[in-house]
């Protein structure tokens, strides 16, 4: 599955996907049945936070996220 690297792939995202693979993966139990990118971003996302560090991709989008808050832009809900 491809990672997500920039803002505009994090906003077509389902957000309830996401926040329920980050649970997922806070208690290392993957849902292998989901086949969805967002579901997969939240998992492997805690995953880092559990166990670091993050990817270079992960570290790429999350520059991009600070970077529109910095300038108002539209961030993720």
């Amino acid at each position: 599955m491809e990672e997500v690297t920039t803002l505009a792939q994090l906003n077509a995202l389902d957000q309830d996907a996401i926040v329920e693979g980050y649970l997922h993966g806070l208690h290392g139990t993957p849902n292998h049945t989901r086949q969805d990118q967002a579901y997969w971003h939240g998992y492997f996302n805690a995953h880092s936070d559990r166990n670091g560090p993050p990817t270079p991709g992960q570290q790429q989008l999350a520059r991009e996220v600070v970077n529109a808050m910095r300038c108002g832009c539209r961030a993720p809900a």
